[in-house]
C-alpha cells in the first residue's frame, strides 16, 4: 500500500491500524504538532504519520481530537494525543521535553482588544522560545506556521496591501489576526540563540484543495512578482493556492531535509 492512499484514507478517519504498517522514509523524529485538529495541523500530522514519524498531537480539548479522528480505542504507537496550551510557558515546558521538532500551526482565533500581541500566534512565538532557551541544547527546533499576510513584496507584507488592508482596519478581529503573524514572525527574526523556521502560505484551498501533488517550489517569504497597480491588489491573481495536503508535504519536507534554518520560507505551485 503505498503513502498516499494511506494518507487518503487516514484523512478519512480510518487512522490507526494503517499507520503502523508504514516504512519509515527518514530518520524517524519525534514531533509535537500544535493545532493538531486545524486545518493546517491536522494535514502535518497526517502526513508526519504517513511518513513513520512519531507525533505528540496538541490540543486544548481531547474530545475535539477523538472526535475528528473517529478515536474509539487503542491509538498507534506512534501517536499521542496530549492536551496543553501553547498560550501556558509552564504547560509549554513540560509539553515539548523530549521533542526533536516543535510544529505550531495556531491562530485566527483572535486577542482580547483585538491587540496583536495578544494572539495566540504572537504568544506561541514568545512561549516557545523561552521553553527552547531553557531546554538549552536539548531543544527542539521550532517550525511556525504564519498566515499569507505576512509574506513581503518588496519592503511591504501583503498585510499591508489592498483590499486585505483596507479590510483589516485597527481594532478588528481581522487586522489582529493578519498582524499577530507578522508579529510573531518579527520576534523569531530577532532571535539567533534557538532554532527556528518559519512557514508562511502563500494561500491554500482553491482549485487545489485536496490535491497532494508533492511538486511545488519553495523560496524565501518573499514574493518575486510584479503587481499590476492599475487594479485592487488580490493574491489569487499572481499565485495558485497550495493545497493542505502539499502544504503538510512542505513542512515534513523541510523537517526531514532542512534547507530554512532561521527564514521564513513559503511554498507554491
Amino acid at each position: 500500500m503505498n503513502k498516499l492512499i494511506i494518507k487518503q484514507r487516514l484523512a478519512l478517519g480510518i487512522f490507526f491500524t494503517l499507520i503502523t504498517i508504514n516504512a519509515i522514509s527518514a530518520e524517524q523524529k519525534h514531533l509535537v504538532i500544535y493545532g493538531a485538529t486545524g486545518q493546517v495541523g491536522s494535514h502535518i500530522m497526517l502526513e508526519a504519520l504517513a511518513r513513520g514519524h512519531k507525533v505528540t498531537a496538541v490540543t486544548r480539548d481531547l474530545k475535539r481530537i477523538k472526535e475528528k479522528f473517529k478515536i474509539d480505542g487503542p491509538v498507534a504507537d506512534n501517536f499521542f494525543p496530549v492536551q496543553s496550551d501553547v498560550t501556558d510557558l509552564d504547560l509549554v515546558n513540560k509539553t515539548i521535553s523530549g521533542a526533536d521538532v516543535v510544529v505550531v500551526a495556531v491562530g485566527y482565533s483572535g486577542s482580547p482588544d483585538n491587540d496583536p500581541a495578544k494572539t495566540v500566534q504572537n504568544i506561541a512565538a514568545n512561549n516557545l522560545i523561552a521553553a527552547a532557551r531553557k531546554l538549552g541544547d536539548s531543544a527542539p527546533r521550532i517550525i511556525q506556521f504564519t498566515g499569507t499576510s505576512s509574506l513581503r513584496i518588496g519592503d511591504k507584507y501583503l498585510h499591508e496591501m489592498g483590499p486585505q488592508q483596507e479590510s483589516s482596519g485597527l481594532g478588528t478581529k481581522a487586522h489582529a489576526n493578519s498582524y499577530g503573524h507578522i508579529l510573531a514572525l518579527e520576534t523569531y527574526l530577532s532571535v539567533s540563540d534557538v532554532e527556528w523556521t518559519v512557514f508562511t502560505a502563500s494561500r491554500t484551498g482553491g482549485k487545489s484543495r485536496g490535491v497532494r501533488t508533492g511538486n511545488f517550489q519553495t523560496n524565501l517569504g518573499l514574493l518575486n512578482i510584479t503587481v499590476d497597480k492599475s487594479k485592487k491588489f488580490k493574491t489569487f491573481d499572481y499565485i495558485r493556492p497550495l493545497s493542505w495536503e502539499d502544504l503538510g508535504v512542505a513542512i515534513i519536507n523541510e523537517i526531514e531535509n532542512p534547507q530554512y534554518p532561521k527564514k521564513q520560507f513559503t511554498a507554491h505551485y
